[in-house]
């Protein structure tokens, strides 16, 4: 397989999910003993987060710089290791000067629930992910019913988010997201458009399909680097 870039360090729990998965892909579909071959630039991300939720003018120079920089150490593709920067890449693509192509969650994710056929999914992220719409109009762009959870449970979602992403992913908060859970069992899937969120949220919490737009990323980057001459 040719080598996957990564731009991480959003969360560093997160960027080991990629690494994981990446590696478990390698050892599946390669054989035992292989190994993922990857390239993980892992960024500051508080150069990023200090200008959430308005400060969008500023984020975009800095992700710009850090696809060019990873650009330029030879991926055969790249994955933006966060779904929230996804909205910043899409405003700044055709600024872009790279000779790679991204594997863009969002959109992966869109096409994913409607090949499955899916109606009507939940949507579960960050609170700015679940309010913005920027996730959800994509889906609905499909025809699909984009539910998001109540008020009271995405400040509570935010709330659990921002400890997961500092490495404290507890057992109360499966519990916690089982119960959220529940009261859309009426959903035909829902969607963990957070990279922490897959942490916890777990099939044997929901009846729910898990779509996790992290995994659907991994996958199709995998597939895209296998099939490029070596």
């Amino acid at each position: 397989m040719e080598r996957i870039g990564l731009l991480g360090g959003m969360s560093w729990p997160s960027t080991i999910e990629y690494y994981r998965l990446l590696n478990e892909k390698a050892q599946a579909h390669l054989g035992e003993g292989h190994s993922a071959r990857l390239l993980l630039s892992s960024m500051d991300y508080f150069d990023i987060r200090q200008h959430y939720p308005n400060g969008w003018d500023k984020i975009y120079p800095i992700l710009q710089r850090e696809l060019q920089y990873l650009n330029d150490l030879c991926p055969s593709c790249i994955l933006i290791c966060n779904n929230t920067l996804h909205q910043a890449f899409d405003a700044i693509k055709d600024k872009l000067n790279l000779s790679v192509p991204v594997f863009h969650m969002a959109d992966l994710t869109a096409q994913h629930v409607y090949q499955k056929g899916h109606k009507k999914v939940l949507l579960t992220g960050t609170q700015y992910t679940m309010e913005s719409g920027y996730y959800s109009n994509k889906i609905a762009a499909h025809g699909i019913e984009v539910i998001v959870p109540a008020l009271e449970e995405r400040i509570h979602i935010q709330s659990m988010q921002q400890s997961i992403a500092k490495g404290h992913a507890t057992e109360q908060f499966t519990a916690a997201f089982e119960k959220i859970l529940a009261n859309y069992l009426d959903c035909d899937a829902v969607i963990t458009a957070c990279t922490e969120l897959p942490l916890v949220i777990t099939p044997t919490i929901t009846q729910l399909e898990i779509v996790d737009p992290m995994a659907i990323q991994c996958d199709a980057a995998f597939k895209f680097a296998c099939a490029m001459p070596s």
